[in-house]
């Protein structure tokens, strides 16, 4: 068995930021911890989403299927147990095509939020972070997943050197 940290599945897909087509090269590591990278704007950006590794990944394959129905054979199947319990019916292979397919909306709500927010991209993704802690579906999900990524990523932050400031 290879190492937890060992990158176990390699993609790339294109999306589109401001009207500018973009590629975003995806790697996803066993835990399902998952690493976009792509430049835009004359820089390069690196997402880490490690929110739904390992323990957490139920939690978000059910939002997943919650928010829109899904090709059983590429995302597998939630059935009810007894006393109403979901239960999770998904190979590896279908649930890294659900942290695929939540990577590629991550990107998605970036578009939507740089389009509306433009130079305040930071402050929204701060804003949405403190005001919104509670990620009850997939929509919430995703974007508070994106917001800590611009935050994470500095995206868009200016180019100013960081000087140590002390008392």
């Amino acid at each position: 068995m290879p190492p937890i940290h060992s990158i176990t599945r390699r993609e790339t897909f294109e999306t589109t930021l401001l009207g500018s087509s973009i590629s975003v090269s995806f790697s996803m590591k066993m835990t399902y911890e998952a690493i976009l990278d792509f430049s835009w704007g004359g820089r390069s950006y690196t997402f880490n989403i490690w929110h739904w590794k390992s323990g957490n990944i139920d939690k978000f394959i059910k939002l997943v299927h919650q928010y829109a129905e899904r090709d059983q054979d590429t995302y597998g199947l939630i059935t009810m147990a007894a006393q109403g319990v979901q239960v999770v019916n998904m190979d590896t292979t279908q649930k890294g095509n659900a942290v695929l397919q939540g990577c590629k909306d991550i990107m998605i709500c970036l578009d939507k939020i740089i389009t509306t927010y433009q130079s305040s991209i930071m402050d929204y993704a701060m804003w949405y972070r403190e005001a919104h802690t509670e990620q009850e579906d997939y929509s919430s999900y995703i974007t508070r997943r994106t917001c800590h990524c611009v935050v994470h990523s500095e995206l868009l932050s200016p180019l100013v050197p960081r000087l140590l400031v002390k008392f």
